[in-house]
């Protein structure tokens, strides 16, 4: 497996310390190479425990890139804990889950962060996400008090974010019900075919 690795790392910028790989680039090699093998189990040492998962340095540097990620956006450490609440257990420490389950939470989380401008917005989770994510953007366009009113929106209950892409469903559905109906927008807007809300 080491070396695949090595040939992997050779024909993808010739760097084979896995710590200096971001994420997906990891992800791509282990799906290329196969899952690393894990090591023979070490003595621990007298009062401390050992965690079997960072014996493995691709698991390692996830760990590492995921706390790295949270200490420089407080939007992506709610997403790794959203994801910790939802499919891991509610074990907020990325040294405790499998490599499997950390490429899952990258996948939904995104890519973590170096710093708070490169937080990228998550992918839609399904069409009826991206379906709110473009109306939010097309009544934008359309009306102007509507985007005033959005962005009010978003400052006061979606923490000045106010890319809706960055927002759950039932909050996008909140905020324009809100936004059409709380006499902030006029009235013709609401009523257009193309941008009524369901």
């Amino acid at each position: 497996w080491k070396q695949r690795w090595w040939d992997w790392c050779d024909a993808n910028g010739g760097t084979r310390d896995p710590a200096k790989h971001e994420a997906w680039m990891l992800m791509q090699a282990v799906a290329q190479c196969g899952e690393p093998p894990q090591g023979p189990p070490t003595m621990p040492r007298k009062g401390r425990r050992t965690n079997p998962y960072l014996s493995n340095p691709a698991q390692s540097a996830l760990v590492s890139q995921i706390k790295k990620g949270q200490r420089a956006s407080s939007e992506w450490k709610a997403r790794w804990w959203k994801w910790c609440d939802e499919a891991g257990g509610s074990t907020y420490d990325p040294a405790r889950h499998s490599l499997d389950a950390l490429s899952n939470a990258l996948a939904v989380c995104g890519q973590p962060p170096a710093d708070e401008t490169a937080v990228p917005p998550p992918a839609p989770t399904s069409p009826e996400h991206e379906e709110f994510i473009q109306k939010v953007k097309a009544l934008q366009r359309s009306s102007v008090p509507f985007k005033n009113a959005w962005g009010k929106y978003c400052e006061l209950h979606g923490h000045s974010k106010r890319d809706p892409a960055r927002h759950t469903i039932q909050f996008i559905r909140d905020a324009i019900n809100v936004c059409l109906n709380g006499q902030i927008v006029n009235t013709s807007v609401a009523q257009d075919g193309s941008e009524e809300v369901a």
